[in-house]
């Protein structure tokens, strides 16, 4: 099986043009409701094998098949002109290219962009019955925050809470949601904060929270106790696939017992 490749394309929607009339096949034209209303004429026989929600579309006597065109609306973090386009390269080429939004403010990353644009191409995907590029996507976003320059301290900075929202709306177990959680279980390793952990965010994204549970566990599963001689405890770090020092708040030795003992202080 092919390997699904992931990059950016700033130009993919005015590219995509020339590539599509480039593909001689019965088309069908697809719009979404925006400022320039950019057509994308795509073969209607790719765009049903692809797509259960087109194939239903074409197939239920809808007025889209008499007239072979489709006018999408457009819906904050789901449908725009970039995720349309990400999802109908994808189509023809098995290549995901993402389209990054502009900086908000000088504090926002690329690392925070290229998240916002994953999760949206997923959200869109997801909402068309699309499936077979969800762990690439995943994949890309571990692989963003890894090479960024923004991973700080904890490598939430670098995620927006309307990123969070929006992928509680991603199926169970959503590969691009997971991915998110890998990160809160990557903070806590570097912040070591078990208390308050993500508090707000448990609270506030309860399909994250359970996805958080789940890689703490697998984390976890990497867990090394030291070495005689040694206190320090290894863990892999989800991220960057790294070993690293897990420091345990309140873990100390008894002289009196070679056992260690952990006390909540």
């Amino acid at each position: 099986m092919r390997k699904t490749s992931v990059s950016e394309d700033p130009n993919l929607a005015e590219n995509l043009d020339a590539f599509l009339t480039s593909c001689h096949d019965q088309v069908v034209t697809i719009r979404v409701k925006s400022t320039e209303g950019r057509a994308f004429r795509v073969s209607k026989k790719l765009l049903t094998e692809k797509a259960p929600y087109f194939a239903k579309m074409f197939s239920g006597g809808f007025l889209e098949s008499e007239k072979d065109e489709v006018l999408l609306e457009e819906i904050d973090g789901v449908v725009s002109e970039a995720s349309v386009a990400t999802l109908i390269f994808w189509f023809y080429k098995d290549e995901i290219k993402l389209t990054l939004g502009t900086c908000e403010s000088e504090r926002t990353s690329r690392t925070t962009l290229y998240i916002s644009a994953a999760i949206e191409v997923a959200r869109l995907a997801d909402m068309y019955g699309v499936t077979g590029f969800e762990e690439p996507l995943a994949e890309s976003i571990r692989q963003s925050l890894c090479s960024s320059f923004e991973w700080g301290d904890t490598g939430l900075e670098n995620i927006y809470d309307q990123d969070l929202a929006s992928s509680e709306n991603l199926p169970a177990g959503h590969p691009v949601r997971r991915a998110l959680a890998k990160t809160f279980v990557a903070s806590l390793m570097r912040s070591c904060d078990y208390r308050n952990f993500a508090s707000d965010q448990l609270t506030a994204y309860p399909n994250l929270a359970v996805e958080i549970i789940r890689e703490t566990i697998k984390a976890l599963d990497t867990l090394e106790t030291p070495k005689r001689g040694f206190t320090r405890f290894t863990i892999t770090d989800p991220i960057n696939l790294k070993d690293c020092g897990l420091k345990l708040p309140g873990l100390i030795r008894n002289p009196s017992d070679r056992n260690l003992q952990h006390v909540w202080l």
